[in-house]
């Protein structure tokens, strides 16, 4: 049943409080504790370090001794929207620039390809970008659709970098990372990612539509690596026959991209993809011991919370917890800005008894975990 109130603790901690009894769960550790009594009271009106009880069973208790570390830290907190999209701290933003595409992907998860006309107006993207390091934002990537085929792709990478931004990234497939356009995205010096669909160029090709964008996003990656820039490269299995994981490492690391910025996936149920999982996935799916599970591995993610941190853009306007999460709308950047899409105080309730499953059930559209619970809190 659904909590009467939610609380969160820093880093990790979800509290259900119903009928007399608090449950918790620590993502991070995979801890679960149920407080009822005097322990509960004390927690809730935050006497809880105060608790001769507490203190001795934290000497006795892994699970006790971690929550009255994170204690000493923080304090809980009321679970809000808010709350649960912010976790730790706001880490990274993404922004589609442009829906439109030079390849037309059969599982792109943007829905994009060289029809789709629509795009984020440039005010519209300077405004995001000034309020997400208002909030406190570290990092931000610039994608698509394409962003190379946007405009706005080289004065965007610009403003974020004059903002400060720890990193800006442009996630493309390089089909247009050449000439003029390389060489002033290189005097920012962003960082790139890329994606490969597989070592024969003609399974890459299969799945961009693309006659020849194997070879052309290859030297893309060759030409970013050869500029001394920073690059990964993840890997989507799509089910395509003649894919292997393994020659397309070997590949990406050819092209001299480092092993540890080279990362896999599944093709996921989002936009136009339906989750093909494999071997790897199955056995993670299975394998639901702990809460976190496998981590996220092509997008990526920052900050050490259960949940939170990331936000994105659509090229549509459209906010989202994270670029994949496109079943869960949280505003439009052009109508309420990001800070008002983000920053909505409402209230968060939780079943601990069910939140596992029902993370689980969000796997063939979400690739990292902490995305995976959010999803689930956000949609209960």
């Amino acid at each position: 049943m659904l909590a009467d109130t939610s609380y969160y603790l820093a880093p990790a901690w979800i509290g259900a409080d119903h009928l007399g009894k608090l449950q918790m769960v620590d993502g991070l550790n995979g801890f679960e504790l149920e407080l009822v009594g005097s322990l509960r009271e004390a927690f809730l009106d935050g006497r809880f370090l105060q608790q001769p009880s507490a203190v001795t069973l934290a000497r006795l208790n892994p699970a006790m001794q971690r929550l009255a570390t994170d204690l000493v830290a923080s304090d809980p907190v009321p679970l809000t929207r808010q709350v649960l999209l912010k976790g730790t701290g706001w880490t990274r933003l993404f922004v589609e620039l442009t829906g439109q595409c030079n390849e037309r992907c059969a599982h792109c998860y943007a829905g994009s390809s060289p029809e789709v006309e629509q795009s984020l107006d440039g005010e519209v993207v300077i405004r995001a970008l000034d309020e997400a390091r208002d909030m406190g934002f570290t990092s931000v990537q610039l994608t698509g659709g394409d962003p190379l085929i946007s405009d706005f792709c080289v004065p965007a990478a610009r403003h974020a970098r004059d903002l400060g931004f720890g990193a800006v990234e442009v996630y493309t497939n390089g089909l247009a990372l050449k000439g003029p356009l390389f060489d002033a995205l290189r005097e920012l010096d962003v960082s790139f990612s890329f994606s490969l669909y597989g070592q024969d160029p003609l399974v890459h090709d299969i799945v961009t539509g693309i006659p020849g964008s194997h070879r052309r996003t290859a030297e893309a990656i060759e030409r970013t690596g050869r500029a001394g820039l920073t690059m990964r490269v993840g890997i989507i299995d799509t089910g395509t026959p003649g894919f292997s994981l393994a020659q397309t490492r070997m590949l990406a690391e050819s092209l001299g991209v480092p092993s540890g910025q080279i990362a896999s996936d599944v093709e996921r149920s989002v936009g136009r993809g339906d989750f093909k999982p494999n071997d790897l996935t199955i056995s993670e799916q299975s394998a639901k011991g702990s809460p976190l599970g496998a981590p996220g591995r092509v997008h990526g993610g920052s900050g050490a919370s259960l949940f939170g941190g990331t936000a994105a853009v659509s090229y549509s306007g459209e906010v989202y917890p994270c670029i994949f999460s496109r079943d869960l709308p949280l505003g439009r950047v052009d109508q309420e800005g990001l800070a008002g899409s983000l920053t909505k105080e409402l209230p968060v309730q939780v079943d601990l008894e069910t939140l596992i499953d029902e993370s689980y059930g969000w796997s063939d559209r979400l690739t990292c975990r902490k995305c995976q619970y959010r999803a689930a809190m956000l949609s209960a």
